[in-house]
């Protein structure tokens, strides 16, 4: 895979983890706070509740960042959307997706099975489920953060969603689309309603 990721293939599949800055930020608050944490655990009694909570919520940060950077995966391929958190996992089927809702760090993408990912929309490296949702927005309706398919607003709706997948995609990916006009031709269909009705 290309070393420049504005060459990658947006399709391609990802095999995501948090970057490494987490797990050395997480070393160095747990290194410095750790100590100052076991004393108050071996003389609770001399420490008031205020002092433990506030030991406790300078700590903790630091070893959830390690965890964090441990265990959590993200996997992206033609079929699905996957999150791992050590053993346990979450996927949604990404050619049977129903709905759309967005938080402040992450879009929560959900399935017709109604399982439920949510995915940064944040990171530049999670194209492949940007695609994903750009592809279900060119052949079916889905539930949008702003409402149902039912709504006549809708289809201003799904432009602009359309509009924002498309520019993120292209943007993190010029180099790629400038040497594949092909696949630059296929993202501007997508962008584009589907010019014969929805295709279930």
């Amino acid at each position: 895979m290309p070393d420049d990721t504005s060459a990658q293939d947006p399709a391609s599949p990802q095999h995501l983890r948090p970057p490494r800055k987490w797990l050395k930020w997480g070393l160095i608050i747990a290194v410095i706070t750790t100590p100052f944490m076991w004393r108050v655990i071996a003389k609770p009694i001399s420490h008031p509740i205020l002092t433990t909570c506030c030991q406790l919520a300078v700590t903790l940060p630091g070893y959830i960042m390690i965890f964090y950077r441990l265990l959590y995966r993200t996997h992206i391929d033609d079929d699905t959307i996957a999150v791992h958190i050590g053993i346990f996992r979450r996927k949604v089927d990404a050619h049977r997706i129903t709905k759309l809702a967005i938080t402040p760090n992450c879009y929560v993408i959900t399935d017709e099975s109604g399982h439920r990912v949510r995915v940064n929309h944040r990171a530049h490296d999670v194209d492949r489920a940007v695609l994903h949702l750009l592809v279900t927005l060119h052949t079916r309706p889905i539930d949008l953060p702003e409402g149902s398919p039912d709504h006549p607003d809708w289809p201003t709706w799904a432009q602009h969603w359309r509009n924002i997948f498309a520019t993120a995609i292209y943007d993190n990916h010029t180099s790629y689309y400038a040497t594949h006009p092909d696949a630059l031709a296929q993202l501007n269909t997508l962008v584009r309603p589907p010019a014969q009705g929805w295709a279930y």
